[in-house]
């Protein structure tokens, strides 16, 4: 007890709680205000998700009006002519109240609208805006919310306090929140080896195993006050600034493997805290095994997060890692509630803290046995060019070197270079085993639909045709002794043995083109591959028909089905080589009812391939691309904060004959000229990795372009527009080009942040956490001030590049310029103005 006292006090005096604690407060207040900021958009939304029902129940009320006008005698005609009333009458009703903001009668109304449309599917309508699915799930919540007698709340932006903390709970205690608590208290054991503390530590009356205890205790107690500061300030927050208690009992939809239920939002929270709790337990356990191991702050936090990121990244890929039994599959917060947890079930919660457990016994074991493995040290220490000075270099050219030889004697770079090799090159194996896969399951599964059809679809339809020619031949054969019932029957049969024809025919001309096209693949016949799948896409989109009483029904926007057919013909055109899977193209616009179905259509959609090229755009467009950006900036950032501290290296460099401007800029110089060439060295390595392991890749492969409303509407707009938007096509190696160009952009104005960051700080993980939040919040502010005129000329804007790069953050901040030149010199500039702030404020304090 006296020991974790001890390491309490330690923790208080370097005021880490206290800064984990401000930076839930800040995050909790950031989206606080940010569900005020988006208040009005509630009402527009539904508003706007009603609009597919006010063209259907209009129609469907016009269908009613036109055959009463030749028929009403029938029972069940004037049943749902009655309901088709009611169906618009309850409509009229639910836009008053979105209109109104009646928020309380809402649930009301809308269970009300649904009851007809269920009556209408009952009496054998059709209706194409909600699928059976949704519309019974949406009956319950509505229902549970009426018995309760709670007002509708809105999933993502409501200010009631309980919905506002699911919300909240979900943004920040996800894998944002592990990689909070990994930086902040990631460090405790490697702190001790590195100030030498650990020694006095172990001289004390104790077992080794206590202290190893009380650390990683102290790390779940960390864990404690973050989950707490967000109970405290989530509650509070909104009572102070305009919010509403709200009711803990409020339903919330989860999707389980066997179906769906509602459970309270007290219930979720409870469990989804739990969910957090026990992962981040897993992952400190990890860092400190890691720590001990290493004995060293950097390699551990640097492992440590690749560890964790390709354990996540291998697990959301491989379908074989989805269980329970890999610690890893629980980092998927959103699957993970919506697949266990949810459905009632809590016991897998053990599995992550068993192996906890499992790796704190082994810390033990390591430290008692006192195994170690430090890179970048050695006994003797040679020095460069054998002890020879260089007599030639002076004042800027002699701090640039020094800080440059010091980086090298410090084994930093040669730690992060054998890393990234390490990371490239697993991700290449990954990405060349996942394209592998993709390619033999297309095949896998065209083979067994073509088998599936030959053996037993055809026959089944040939079966029943020839039932159906029997009963006509054998009605036909009577001539005139036909009584009224039987003729009825001839001519139902009849009109069946048509269908059952046009069906037959369609089905054998599907076979054959199936036949055809996977030829067409294997022979690498590209124009026949990608003719049978324009033809999918123009048949599943209405273009064309498949013959009488053969129609297609999809839930996929218009932007879905032109986007995917604009790409075939594409590459039909440059007769460029399929990337699997080939159906349709992933865009923002699809929208899913439950997170299940959005997983699946990444996943379906999700393209792969092991070309140099390719493997460059699934760096950046998989956001693979902050892995390394994290890294470069936490070795060639923290500058000042290096200095400072325990040994304060700084009063050194002061003492020698050089100006504190030229200080400063030889730190920046080798920083940011570093940074670059660990950037293009990146780039050129990945696609020199992917040119050898396969080839270069098709520089003109299509890359989606979203385009705005303000290009759509210009005159001589060339691109493809749809119900939803515009769009077009680009190269992908221009977006490689743009991308990379990005990159480097955004490195260099981050590392120059940080350097100034680090002026005011005396550790390196409390410059990283600054240098953190104060990007996380610049990107998320750029998003709030989205109607602002000047949102293109903030760096922040420009940090997600893939989203740059193919237009998506142009169309959701609805902002022409933000694009990617003006995106390189909006970061350019700021680092410049960045650089010279911070000659400024190091030349102010130095003089204090």
């Amino acid at each position: 007890m006296k020991l974790l006292k001890f390491e309490w006090k330690k923790m208080l005096r370097q005021k880490k709680f206290l800064i984990l604690f401000l930076i839930v407060l800040a995050c909790v207040l950031g989206m606080f205000y940010r569900n005020v900021v988006f208040q009005e958009n509630i009402a527009k939304g539904l508003s706007e998700s009603m609009i597919p029902h006010l063209s259907e129940v209009l129609q469907l009320q016009q269908q009613f009006e036109e055959v009463q006008e030749n028929e009403n005698s029938s029972k069940n005609f004037q049943v749902g002519y009655e309901n088709a009333q009611n169906m618009k009458q309850a409509f009229e009703e639910l836009q008053m109240a979105v209109q109104n903001e009646n928020w309380a009668q809402y649930p009301k109304f809308e269970l009300n609208f649904l009851q007809t449309i269920k009556t209408h599917l009952e009496l054998g309508g059709t209706y194409n805006s909600i699928s059976a699915d949704d519309l019974a799930k949406r009956m319950e919540k509505d229902s549970i919310l009426i018995e309760l007698q709670l007002p509708y709340e809105d999933e993502k932006y409501s200010l009631a306090v309980p919905n506002f903390m699911k919300v909240t709970a979900t943004t920040l205690f996800s894998v944002f929140g592990i990689v909070l608590l990994v930086l902040m208290v990631g460090n405790v054991m490697t702190g001790e080896y590195e100030s030498n503390s650990i020694k006095m530590l172990y001289t004390q009356p104790l077992k080794k195993s206590k202290a190893i205890l009380s650390k990683y205790m102290i790390m779940v107690l960390a864990i404690t006050i973050s989950i707490v500061s967000f109970l405290v300030s989530g509650f509070i927050f909104p009572h102070l600034f305009g919010g509403n208690s709200g009711s803990f009992s409020y339903p919330q939809l989860v999707n389980g493997i066997e179906g769906y239920t509602y459970i309270t939002t007290r219930e979720y929270l409870i469990k989804y805290l739990i969910l957090f709790f026990v992962v981040a337990s897993f992952a400190l356990s990890l860092v400190m095994l890691l720590s001990i191991v290493l004995k060293n702050r950097f390699s551990t936090m640097v492992l440590s997060l690749t560890v964790l990121s390709m354990g996540i990244f291998l697990t959301s890929q491989l379908e074989l890692l989805q269980t329970i039994f890999n610690p890893f599959y629980f980092f998927l917060f959103q699957e993970v509630m919506e697949r266990f947890f949810g459905m009632g079930s809590l016991w897998c919660a053990l599995i992550p803290f068993i192996y906890s457990i499992i790796i704190l016994m082994l810390c033990i074991v390591t430290v008692k046995k006192e195994a170690s493995i430090q890179f970048g040290k050695k006994v003797t220490v040679r020095p460069f060019r054998k002890g020879k000075t260089l007599q030639e270099s002076k004042g800027l050219s002699a701090i640039g070197l020094f800080e440059w030889r010091k980086l090298i004697r410090q084994g930093y770079i040669q730690q992060i270079f054998i890393g990234m090799m390490v990371l490239i090159i697993g991700g290449y194996v990954l990405l060349t085993y996942l394209s592998n896969e993709a390619e033999q399951d297309f095949i896998r599964s065209t083979k067994a639909g073509i088998k599936e059809t030959e053996e037993h679809i055809i026959p089944w339809e040939k079966e029943n045709l020839k039932g159906k020619l029997i009963t006509v031949e054998k009605l036909e054969q009577k001539e005139g002794m036909l009584s009224k019932k039987e003729k009825d029957q001839l001519d139902r049969s009849k009109t069946s043995v048509m269908n059952y024809q046009n069906n037959l025919e369609h089905t054998q001309s599907m076979l054959e083109m199936t036949k055809s096209m996977l030829n067409g693949y294997q022979q690498e016949e590209w124009q026949v591959f990608y003719e049978y799948w324009l033809y999918q896409n123009r048949l599943w989109k209405g273009e064309i028909s498949a013959g009488p009483q053969i129609g297609y029904v999809s839930d996929l926007t218009n932007f879905t089905f032109k986007a995917s057919i604009a790409e075939k013909e594409w590459l039909t055109e440059k007769e460029i080589p399929p990337v699997l899977p080939v159906e349709y193209v992933y865009n923002i616009y699809e929208d899913f009812p439950n997170k299940l179905d959005m997983f699946d259509w990444k996943r379906k959609t999700q393209r792969l391939d092991h070309t140099g090229l390719f493997y460059t755009y699934s760096f950046f467009n998989l956001l693979i691309y902050l892995i390394p950006l994290a890294i470069l900036i936490f070795l060639l950032g923290t500058g000042f904060s290096n200095e400072k501290g325990e040994r304060k290296t700084l009063h050194f460099l002061k003492t020698q004959p050089l100006s504190r401007a030229k200080i400063y800029i030889g730190k920046a110089w080798i920083s940011l000229g570093l940074s670059i060439a660990f950037a293009i060295g990146l780039l050129l390595f990945m696609l020199v990795l992917g040119s050898i392991g396969n080839r270069f890749g098709d520089w003109e492969y299509p890359v989606l372009h979203y385009d705005t409303v303000a290009e759509v509407e210009q005159t001589g707009y060339k691109g493809i527009t749809s119900t939803e938007g515009g769009f077009h096509f680009i190269a992908m190696g221009d977006y490689v080009m743009e991308t990379s160009l990005l990159f480097i952009s955004v490195l260099v104005f981050l590392v120059a942040m940080s350097l100034v960051i680090s002026l005011f700080f005396n550790n390196n993980v409390s410059t990283i956490m600054a240098t953190a939040v104060i990007s996380i919040g610049g990107y998320f502010l750029s998003q709030l001030l989205y109607a602002s005129g000047m949102i293109h000329l903030l760096p922040f804007t420009y940090l997600n590049i893939g989203k740059i790069a193919n237009g998506e953050m142009a169309v959701q901040l609805n902002n022409t310029a933000i694009e990617t030149w003006v995106g390189i010199s909006s970061l350019l500039v700021s680092t410049g103005i960045l650089l010279v702030l911070g000659i400024i404020l190091f030349c102010k304090k130095s003089n204090k």
